[in-house]
């Protein structure tokens, strides 16, 4: 589910001509990676709060995407950052933080982390939710930035996005499990192959690789094996992600899983 909001002005420039934009080339890239996406809004129209939340829970989205310029006063203001409600799910901060991350790692004039608000579009949205705030509109740097970084931006958000879906591939080596994983700033086949307990090789046969360069953001399948592990009274899948060294998304991605609801006796499979 992607929002593309109306919202301020500075000078000529438009938040809603950048946020559309930015929404639509979003749209594009997930649409080309098979991903089916809910627009509140296509064109230049103004689709009232409460309906953008609606338009999420009537889809029943998997994850909700609010795309937004800041504004303030004093010109100085700037940097990028990402908004979950407050007390959010382990799943909607791990996917807020999977967005900065990669917005940060395409290179931004400040990074100002995840945050908690309780944004209506925020609190009304059952799916796991953010609000995105892609620099001031208010700042000459941002606003260069957004500009000269655009599909990079795009990319990083889409990728952010896969990478909180667990996009999996069914196609794997033998006696192994593979995932989908978005690159980022300082990975390196070597570092890839040692957390996830594969190889170098198995890595570049997979993902059809010539050389060892990598993008920030390109996403790669990933082999890894994995343990079975039986959930106990006062699991989460976040203690269970810090008592193995992965993450919650990962969890999910592995296990195909909807929600963090976990129930005693389960089983779950944790990569190694």
């Amino acid at each position: 589910m992607v929002v593309p909001t109306l919202g301020a002005v500075s000078g000529t420039r438009l938040e809603k001509d950048d946020n559309l934009g930015l929404g639509l080339a979003i749209q594009r890239i997930l649409e080309q990676r098979g991903q089916r996406v809910v627009m509140t809004r296509s064109t230049d129209v103004s689709i009232p709060l409460s309906e953008r939340s609606a338009i999420s829970n009537r889809s029943n989205a998997d994850i909700f995407v609010s795309l937004h310029r800041n504004a303030f006063a004093n010109p100085a203001a700037h940097g990028v950052e990402t908004f979950v409600r407050t007390n959010p799910s382990p799943t909607a901060l791990q996917n807020a933080q999977n967005v900065q991350n990669a917005l940060v790692n395409v290179g931004v004039q400040s990074n100002r982390g995840v945050k908690q608000a309780n944004f209506a579009v925020l609190v009304n949205t059952r799916a796991p939710s953010m609000l995105v705030e892609m620099g001031f509109i208010t700042n000459a740097r941002d606003n260069q930035l957004f500009d000269q970084n655009f599909n990079e931006y795009a990319n990083a958000i889409a990728g952010g996005i896969l990478q909180s879906l667990g996009v999996t591939s069914n196609s794997r080596p033998a006696d192994g499990t593979t995932f989908e994983y978005s690159i980022r700033a300082g990975d390196t086949l070597w570092l890839l192959a040692q957390r996830f307990g594969t190889t170098i090789d198995q890595i570049r046969t997979l993902n059809n690789l010539t050389n060892d360069m990598l993008t920030v953001g390109r996403m790669l399948r990933i082999p890894t094996n994995a343990i079975t592990y039986t959930v106990e009274r006062g699991d989460t899948l976040w203690t269970i992600a810090q008592r193995f060294g992965t993450t919650v998304n990962t969890l999910m991605s592995f296990n195909n899983l909807t929600t963090d609801a976990l129930h005693i006796g389960q089983t779950l499979s944790i990569p190694r």
